[in-house]
């Protein structure tokens, strides 16, 4: 089952990447735990903002962000996730480990420290006596099926549900959804729009948070505090069976899932063309699954050709089922055998694979593939 974390903010991991900070790995902060918060003492760089972050194994399971006041900080963190590591990143500063203690800090808050270095160098970081060194989650501080953080930042967000909550005041959308392999739940300002949209639903792009439906897929950008600064929309699925109605949205379904052949607003971000190169760069497929091996998955276009991608054994896959009565969107599990595809008799195959003809073929399933110099990270299958 997945576990569910709310958070004031999302992808911190996003945050503590974009801003400006020396990560000192070998010093600490100390924290207290009082019941359901976590306090601490120190300061960094004058900041008054700073975000805990909290990892299961490596994945981010918590987030929550404190002004400093009254020379504290005083976050709001269940007591479930004391335990995970923890991660305190002040803005404007630094970012440290947190060691968490019980109840009472000590007379004295020893402060790490880091040392200047010239400018034009890496500033090296010196702990000082009192501070303990504790391994930050760097073996796997993101989910396996990524060749780096910042694809794991940019991975595609399916949307589960949508609400409005009042905090200080203010009214904001409260947006859940699957990412990385986790379900988040944010808060998103009223000033927030989606920014892009594919061409087939163009007319959305300027609209708030509010007009997302549970199973859009999204690309989000965040600010260096962390929180959600705009949505490019990737897909929004209709579930209709696109070949069986004969519906032209390009040899590349580009039109479903891209604006001019550009996916979610990012450059260099294209619609993998079948037949072509998939091996280099960053690339959204969309098709119909038809075949699914052990480290491999076939998809095919409305003219029948087929694309062959390999997967990585721990791509993240999810679901959209649109006959559902309750939840659409389950993650489904990881690599390319928690893939639903459509069965094709061989006699509508040619010689080489590719589709012949879509007579009597009972088209069940889209599928939308995230892929990084030739190998899926993410697929997204829409169950009709």
């Amino acid at each position: 089952m997945l576990k569910k974390f709310i958070a004031f903010v999302t992808a911190v991991s996003v945050a503590a990447a974009l801003v400006p900070a020396v990560f000192a790995a070998d010093d600490t902060v100390t924290g207290y735990s009082t019941e359901n918060t976590v306090y601490t003492e120190y300061n960094d760089e004058n900041s008054n903002t700073a975000v805990l972050s909290f990892y299961d194994n490596g994945v981010l399971s918590y987030s929550t962000m404190a002004e400093y006041d009254n020379s504290s900080y005083i976050f709001n963190v269940p007591k479930e996730y004391q335990d995970d590591d923890a991660r305190i990143c002040y803005i404007g500063g630094n970012i440290y480990d947190m060691t968490i203690e019980a109840d009472t800090a000590p007379e004295q808050t020893t402060a790490p420290s880091v040392t200047e270095e010239p400018s034009g160098t890496e500033p090296t970081p010196t702990a000082t006596a009192a501070a303990t060194s504790t391994a930050p989650p760097q073996n796997t501080p993101y989910p396996s099926a990524y060749p780096s953080e910042h694809d794991a930042n940019n991975a595609p967000a399916i949307v589960t549900g949508l609400n409005v909550t009042e905090i200080d005041g203010e009214y904001y959308d409260v947006l859940t959804m699957l990412y990385a392999g986790n379900e988040v739940t944010v808060n998103v300002r009223d000033t927030v729009s989606i920014v892009s949209a594919p061409d087939a639903v163009s007319d959305i792009t300027g609209s708030g948070t509010s007009a997302l439906k549970e199973g859009d897929v999204i690309h989000f950008t965040t600010d260096l505090q962390g929180r959600i600064r705009s949505i490019e929309l990737i897909y929004r699925p209709d579930f209709d069976d696109y070949i069986g109605e004969g519906a032209d949205f390009g040899n590349n379904f580009e039109e479903l899932i891209s604006a001019s052949g550009v996916v979610a607003n990012q450059s260099g971000w294209r619609v993998a063309s079948y037949g072509g190169n998939i091996r280099n760069g960053y690339l959204y497929a969309f098709g119909v699954p038809i075949e699914a091996g052990q480290s491999s998955l076939t998809l095919a276009n409305a003219d029948g050709t087929r694309m062959d991608i390999d997967v990585n054994p721990e791509a993240m896959v999810y679901t959209v089922n649109g006959s559902s009565r309750g939840d659409k969107v389950e993650f489904a599990g990881n690599g390319p055998r928690a893939v639903t595809r459509n069965y094709i008799s061989s006699g509508n195959y040619d010689d080489e694979g590719n589709v012949i003809s879509w007579d009597d073929v009972d088209i069940m399933t889209y599928a939308l593939v995230r892929i990084i110099d030739g190998e899926a990270t993410d697929i997204i299958v829409f169950e009709l």
